[in-house]
């Protein structure tokens, strides 16, 4: 939490600031990886705010093709598919 203060002490922005927050995003460096998931929408098919603790998160995008590339696999190899790894 001590970081925060210094962090809004530093650029003179409120905790409780849409402007501390926006630098907040601007410098997380794992902010990349947002869009590597699909985000769900509402009905105005604006982004919603997404927490669940029963859930596996949000879906990466590449699952499909993980999901693919393993059943592709099943099928040419059997059951030795199982055992070498996904690609």
């Amino acid at each position: 939490m001590e970081i925060l203060f210094e962090i809004s002490e530093r650029n003179s922005l409120n905790l409780d600031s849409i402007e501390f927050a926006t630098l907040l995003d601007e410098l997380d460096n794992l902010s990349g990886f947002r869009k590597e998931f699909f985000i769900p929408k509402n009905e105005k098919n604006e982004e919603v705010i997404y927490l669940c603790g029963n859930s596996l998160g949000l879906q990466p995008k590449a699952t499909r093709l993980y999901i693919e590339n393993h059943l592709k696999k099943w099928e040419n190899e059997g059951v030795e598919g199982h055992f070498s790894g996904f690609t």
